[in-house]
């Protein structure tokens, strides 16, 4: 008798047009430590230390439930560039039915549409499976592309934190997005 959760396939591929969202596996290792130690990223992510890759093989073994760890990772793949980035899913809140959004794509493929593609995708999963109202995201002032990226696709900005993320000796606002699925 298993007495586990119940095995949930849609969690395991996400596929739309060329984009397939998928959870990490320990083949992503090697990229996924880069991706995860790119110090570009941490001003956004917020992250001060490298992450190691004990750390990283642990995440990949552990469980991906999002009512569970209240976050989820997926990889993005394009059928031509293969292995493009990730998706971040977090401060999930089933209860008012919302999530926070994190999006990356390895530098080599930003001008090929992946993160668009894969936030629609992200949003139909939101909507049509997880149920939520609202996705959120947070995007510093001297992100120009992410910031054209959500509004193009109807994120509305609905607040901006001033001088919020220090990067050494420059301060950066923090604009709010927020999509009504």
């Amino acid at each position: 008798m298993y007495l586990g959760a119940p095995f949930n396939p849609i969690l395991l591929m996400l596929t739309k047009n060329h984009i397939t969202l998928r959870l990490p596996q320990l083949e992503d290792l090697s990229v996924l430590h880069q991706w995860e130690n790119d110090s570009e990223a941490w001003l956004v992510s917020q992250n001060a230390t490298p992450v190691s890759r004990t750390t990283l093989t642990a995440y990949i073994n552990s469980v991906h439930d999002i009512y569970l760890q209240k976050q989820l990772k997926l990889m993005i793949e394009h059928s031509e560039f293969g292995l493009s980035g990730m998706v971040d899913l977090f401060e999930f809140d089933a209860k008012n039915r919302k999530v926070g959004l994190g999006i990356y794509v390895d530098k080599d493929l930003r001008d090929k549409n992946i993160a668009t593609d894969s936030i629609v995708l992200v949003q139909e999963y939101a909507k049509n499976i997880l149920n939520l109202r609202m996705i959120w995201c947070t995007v510093l002032s001297n992100n120009k592309l992410s910031l054209g990226l959500f509004k193009k696709l109807g994120y509305m900005e609905c607040g901006v934190r001033r001088e919020w993320i220090e990067n050494g000796e420059k301060l950066h606002d923090e604009h709010m997005f927020q999509l009504m699925l």
